[in-house]
């Protein structure tokens, strides 16, 4: 027999314990339910996978698979594209103003943000930025410091 290595979170092997406790009858499923928070049935489902798949049943079968909301990738390099040669110079709110208005796509103003932080986009704005020092020069025009 050989052995695998199954990657658990914290959570997972917290509750891996507390479901091998159970079935060694060592605390019963009223106490494991209370101990995980969840309902006895719930419990009861958990120990009916442990026995049947081992600990590789706790583990969430949702790892590692993309999410239902993901964007396509395709939908993200256009959007990304028409950002650099349209709206480079433009806030992220106010680029998603003008991607839902005019090229009718669908998604927050948090999401263009984030891409526009995780790719690696050179705009005006970003250069600048490493301009950490800049000289301000503020002129009063209206005769009250004549210098005098």
């Amino acid at each position: 027999m050989t052995k695998e290595s199954i990657p658990m979170s914290q959570k997972e092997m917290g509750r891996l314990e507390v479901i091998q406790a159970t079935v060694g009858k060592q605390i019963r499923q009223v106490d494991a339910s209370r101990q995980l928070g969840l309902s006895i049935r719930q419990v009861k489902r958990l120990v009916r996978r442990y026995r049947r798949d081992g600990a590789a049943g706790l583990v969430s079968g949702h790892r590692g698979q993309r999410p239902n909301n993901a964007i396509a990738a395709g939908v993200r390099e256009e959007a990304m594209n028409l950002v650099q040669s349209q709206y480079a110079d433009f806030t992220p709110t106010f680029a998603h103003e003008e991607l839902t208005e005019i090229h009718g796509y669908g998604f927050s103003v948090e999401t263009l943000h984030q891409w526009r932080i995780n790719g690696v986009e050179v705009t005006l704005n970003s250069l600048s930025r490493t301009d950490s020092f800049r000289s301000v020069f503020v002129f009063q025009f209206d005769g009250l410091n004549d210098g005098s």
